[in-house]
């Protein structure tokens, strides 16, 4: 069985490239992940309602001088209220980015669940 630690975005995203058969994420990587896990069981139309409200805080950050980050997180609470998914998790999922969580839960099972370490195992193909 092939097995990794991680700790960083980047190194969670090339294990899951690579397939690795089991990956351990630690510390805020790991509880950041958990807490997005109720992200992939939105629908198309409030997933879609998310990422406008995320891309549209980031997109104008620069000309805004960041003020658009603070709308865009008084946002993702009202947001959060109408999808049903809690502000933080939007925030978190804004950070790790909504195609990478969508791409781990979709080919990895979270099998254990600790404060600072989350243990992924892949899907089995029937």
């Amino acid at each position: 069985m092939s097995e990794i630690i991680v700790s960083k975005k980047e190194e969670l995203e090339e294990a899951k490239n690579k397939g690795y058969e089991r990956i351990i994420i630690k510390g805020e990587l790991a509880d950041k992940l958990h807490k997005t896990k109720e992200i992939t069981r939105l629908s198309k139309t409030s997933l879609a309602l998310i990422v406008g409200t995320i891309g549209t805080g980031v997109a104008l950050a620069p000309l805004s001088g960041g003020t658009s980050l603070a709308i865009s997180g008084i946002t993702a609470t009202a947001v959060g209220v109408t999808t049903g998914v809690g502000a933080a998790a939007i925030i978190f999922a804004a950070s790790l980015g909504i195609a990478l969580i969508l791409a781990i839960y979709k080919d990895y099972e979270e099998i254990s669940y600790k404060d600072g370490e989350l243990i992924l195992r892949k899907k089995q193909k029937n």
